[in-house]
């Protein structure tokens, strides 16, 4: 989710069972493994859907329907924090992206 500022690592405070408005930040079950998804309400229905950017790691990449059978929605994200070893791995994953990129640019 570090298109919404969550990364490996971070604590998430999810209020349980609360009903959650277009844009938010909700945890759900998909299948059997537990995902923050964006919540988008749609004409004619709502999705659960991936931040951009975000990488997958086996589990279901694509929009899902809120009220499809294999969704449990949980709650709704009401705050986050960075732990110490979140905040190292976020640093050490963004001195790799500018190296990707400097060699990309062909900057050595």
């Amino acid at each position: 989710m570090a298109g919404a500022g969550v990364f490996e690592g971070d604590v998430v405070a999810i209020k349980r069972n609360h009903a959650p408005e277009h844009g938010d930040l909700v945890a759900a079950r998909i299948d059997d493994a537990v995902e923050l998804r964006r919540f988008r309400s749609a004409g004619d229905g709502s999705v659960l859907a991936p931040e951009p950017g975000r990488r997958t790691t086996g589990t279901t990449p694509r929009r899902v329907r809120a009220d499809a059978d294999n969704v449990t929605m949980i709650g709704v994200e009401i705050a986050s924090t960075t732990t110490a070893r979140s905040r190292k791995r976020r640093e050490r994953e963004m001195v790799r992206a500018r190296k990707d990129a400097e060699r990309g640019l062909g900057i050595e």
